[in-house]
């Protein structure tokens, strides 16, 4: 049985540029993870704000993301150049996190996190178009699954740092300072191994969207950010700063573990009703998170699972829909549509939080995120 499981965990199968961007992104994670569990905290005990800055904070930095994500694998075929985008995006958001150590306002604290989000934008969709081009379409996946799984790993130990950290009682700014360090590894990971692509023809390199990309709109609502899960965890449910970066370590080990098999098990099942089982959970368990405390773990480990298996085989699936030649220009109308959805999601989630509490906040993008699943169960999907 092992002998079946240990090489799906290595990536054996796969080509080596998909294991070195695996690499960079275990590195970045841990760096960005780090601090992602105590930015909430921090907005709450030292800059004394509610969760609706968060909403505000994230649904603006969603708001560069969208502009800067949809675009940037258009341009990085048009320019056949793919690495540029990658190492500067992955330096931006390092150099971002070294700011932080100087937030002392909600102002501040925004502009960087902004910053930080710009980075990841310039480089999602060229690092995606990368394995998509360097990975056999049987494969594509399960490449896209053991990629996430790496960033899962990096993501998983990034909070047990943090956690270690607060337990030292080291103040936040110190740990934004110490969190650039990975980011650095990453940058240096990927300035010198990461290899350029040349000479990819590909035809209708421009930015769209199409009806395929209305479900991936609507489920997105679900997405929004993970900061929301943490501050109810914290706030809401009595569990102290130091479990709550331990149980997002715990989350992200979980999406790891689901992650990297996920693109094998969805290539069987069909990406179609893989993707469908996936949305559907999660959708129901973010009902479940605020519906009573005695669930609220159960729930949040669930989601966990689901989150981590989908985000493969979601992104096989939309390639496959749309049949486009230019990769980028694919994974740029899906980033689009992701992080529009992500957008609205935080503000209005924010909003509502705010104004009518968790519960309707909770219950609102949940039922939008079906309607998703239920718009995607009508599409044609033929092949696996």
């Amino acid at each position: 049985m092992f002998k079946k499981i240990i090489p799906i965990y290595t990536g054996k199968s796969l080509p080596k540029e998909v294991k070195v961007l695996g690499a960079v992104s275990f590195f970045q994670d841990i760096s960005s993870e780090m601090i992602y569990p105590i930015i909430p905290l921090f907005i709450a005990y030292e800059l004394e704000s509610p969760p609706l800055v968060i909403g505000i904070m994230e649904a603006f930095a969603i708001l560069f993301l969208t502009v800067f994500k949809g675009y940037a694998g258009v341009i990085s075929d048009k320019w056949d150049a793919r690495k540029p985008f990658v190492v500067s995006g992955y330096s931006i958001s390092t150099i971002a996190k070294i700011s932080f150590y100087f937030v002392d306002s909600i102002g501040k604290l925004i502009t960087f996190r902004i910053f930080d989000r710009i980075g990841k934008a310039l480089r999602t969709a060229p690092r995606d178009a990368l394995i998509a081009y360097t990975t056999p379409k049987q494969l594509r996946s399960y490449a896209f699954s053991f990629h996430r799984g790496l960033d899962h790993m990096g993501a998983a130990i990034g909070p047990l740092i943090g956690a270690y950290l607060l337990f030292l009682e080291t103040d936040f700014r110190t740990i934004f300072l110490i969190s650039s360090i990975p980011g650095l590894l990453g940058v240096i990971i990927a300035i010198t191994s990461i290899k350029e692509i040349k000479g990819i023809k590909v035809k209708n390199i421009e930015l769209s969207l199409s009806k395929h990309s209305l479900p991936y709109f609507l489920f997105s609502f679900s997405k929004a950010s993970e900061m929301f899960l943490i501050t109810y965890l914290a706030s809401y449910s009595g569990i102290s700063p130091i479990k709550t970066a331990i149980l997002w370590s715990i989350f992200n080990t979980l999406q790891s573990i689901a992650s990297i098999p996920s693109g094998k098990i969805a290539n069987s099942l069909g990406l179609k009703k893989f993707t469908i089982l996936c949305w559907s959970t999660t959708s129901i368990m973010l009902i479940v998170f605020v519906s009573s405390n005695i669930f609220i773990v159960p729930a949040y480990l669930l989601l966990a699972l689901t989150t981590g298996a989908l985000e493969g085989p979601e992104k096989a699936l939309y390639l496959d829909m749309e049949k486009k030649t230019s990769k980028g220009a694919s994974l740029g109308g899906y980033n689009l549509a992701t992080s529009g959805g992500k957008f609205l999601s935080n503000l209005l989630l924010g909003a509502l939080w705010y104004k009518y509490g968790s519960f309707i906040a909770f219950i609102l993008i949940a039922f939008i995120a079906l309607l998703g699943v239920a718009l995607l169960s009508t599409y044609k999907h033929s092949t696996h």
